[in-house]
C-alpha cells in the first residue's frame, strides 16, 4: 500500500534525526563522494556536505549522468563557469538543516502536521530540496521524497562501516566508497575504486554544418569582436506550462567594443543550451556580419560554438572576463523582476 504524505514525512524525519546523530560530516568532508548500489544497476552518489562547518547536508546524485553534474559544481572554478550556472544545470536531492524562515511553506506545514523534535537540534530542521535543470530547486513531489527517503536509509546502513575504511577518497585519483548490497548474504561490500569519471563531460548539440553554412553564406566579414555569454537574473519564472518555477537563463551576444546586446534569448528549461547558443549567435551574425573573434567565459562555452566559429573562419578565445556582458548584466539586474509571463 502506499505510503500516505504525513507517513513519508514521518520517515523523513526519523531518518534525518538519525543523520543529525551520526554526524557524518565531522567524519567525511565534501570531496569524498559514498557510492550506494542496491537493486538496480545504477549507483546514488552521496556528497556530504558540513565539514568545513557551514552548510550541513547530503546531495544525492543519481547515475553516471548525476556523477556528471556532481563533477561540474566540483570543477567549474576551474573551468570558470559562474557558481550559479553550475548549480542550474545540474539534477540531484539536497537534504539541508536550517531556521524556521528557511524551511520551504509546504514543507513547514508538513512539519507542523507531524510535529518531530528538532527544536533543541544544534543543525537546525531538516528539509529537502529537488534541483532540476532550468528549474528553482524546489520541494520533491511526495513519491521523489520516498525515493530519497530509501536513499537515505541505505547511507544510514552503511555509515558505520565506511568510518572504519581507510584511504579512500584521496590522491590524484579521488576515488570513492562504493557499497553494493549483497541480496543473497543479505549485507553491503565495500571497495574504493577510482570514479567512473572526474571531468565533467558537455554533451553538445550543434546545428548541422549545411544550417551553419546557409544561415553565413550572405553575411560579410567585419573585424569585429562578439562576446557570448549566459545571464541569470535568478528570478522565478512562474507558468502554467511547467510544474515549478523555471531559473530565467538569458543567452546573450554582445559587440565587445561598444557593448551593444546584439541578441539575446531567454530560454525554457527545455531547450538546449547549446543548440540555442548557435542559433542566437547564427542570428546576430545574420544581422551584424561574421566577427573575427568571439569572447566566451569558458572552455565549455568554447566547445558549445567551436563548429559553428570554425566554419565562419573565427576565432573563439576565453576569457576570465567579459567586460561587456558584466556590465550588460549588471544593467538587466535592474531592470528586473520581469512579467511572470515570459514564456507566452
Amino acid at each position: 500500500m502506499d505510503k500516505t504524505r504525513n507517513q513519508i514525512y514521518e520517515e523523513f524525519y526519523r531518518l534525518c534525526a538519525q543523520l543529525q546523530k551520526d554526524e557524518p560530516w565531522r567524519a567525511f568532508d565534501d570531496g569524498q563522494l559514498i557510492g550506494l548500489k542496491r537493486n538496480s544497476d545504477q549507483t546514488v552518489y552521496v556528497n556530504t556536505l558540513g565539514n568545513g562547518g557551514e552548510t550541513y547536508g547530503l546531495v544525492f546524485y543519481e547515475g553516471d549522468e548525476g556523477l556528471n553534474d556532481y563533477n561540474l559544481v566540483r570543477t567549474h572554478l576551474d573551468l570558470n563557469v559562474p557558481d550559479i550556472y553550475a548549480l542550474f544545470r545540474q539534477n540531484c536531492f539536497c537534504i539541508y538543516f536550517g531556521e524556521d524562515e528557511e524551511i520551504p511553506d509546504e514543507q513547514y506545514d508538513a512539519y507542523a502536521d507531524v510535529q518531530p523534535d528538532f527544536e533543541d537540534s544544534q543543525y537546525g530542521i531538516p528539509y529537502i530540496l529537488s534541483i532540476k535543470k532550468g528549474y528553482f530547486p524546489w520541494t520533491p513531489r511526495d513519491a521523489e521524497i520516498a525515493q530519497v527517503n530509501m536513499y537515505l536509509s541505505w547511507y544510514l546502513e552503511v555509515f558505520p562501516f565506511v568510518t572504519k575504511l581507510y584511504d579512500w577518497g584521496t590522491g590524484i585519483e579521488r576515488g570513492h566508497c562504493l557499497c553494493e548490497y549483497d541480496e543473497r548474504d543479505m549485507r553491503w561490500d565495500y571497495s574504493y575504486p577510482p570514479l567512473p569519471s572526474e571531468d565533467y563531460r558537455l554533451d553538445i548539440t550543434a546545428p548541422a554544418e549545411a544550417e551553419v553554412r546557409e544561415a553565413v553564406r550572405n553575411a560579410r566579414r567585419t573585424n569585429s569582436v562578439y562576446e557570448a555569454d549566459f545571464f541569470f537574473p535568478n528570478i522565478h519564472i512562474d507558468d502554467p506550462q511547467f510544474y515549478r518555477p523555471a531559473a530565467a537563463l538569458f543567452i546573450v551576444i554582445l559587440d565587445h567594443d561598444s557593448g551593444v546586446i546584439l541578441e539575446q534569448e531567454l530560454l525554457k528549461p527545455q531547450q538546449d543550451v547549446s543548440l540555442m547558443m548557435n542559433e542566437i549567435l547564427l542570428r546576430a551574425v545574420d544581422r551584424y556580419g561574421i566577427p573575427s573573434r568571439i569572447l566566451v567565459r569558458s572552455v565549455l562555452f568554447a566547445d558549445m560554438i567551436e563548429l559553428s566559429a570554425k566554419i565562419m573562419g573565427s576565432k573563439v578565445q576565453e576569457c576570465e572576463t567579459l567586460k561587456a556582458s558584466d556590465e550588460a548584466a549588471e544593467m538587466m539586474a535592474d531592470m528586473m523582476p520581469l512579467d511572470n509571463d515570459m514564456f507566452s
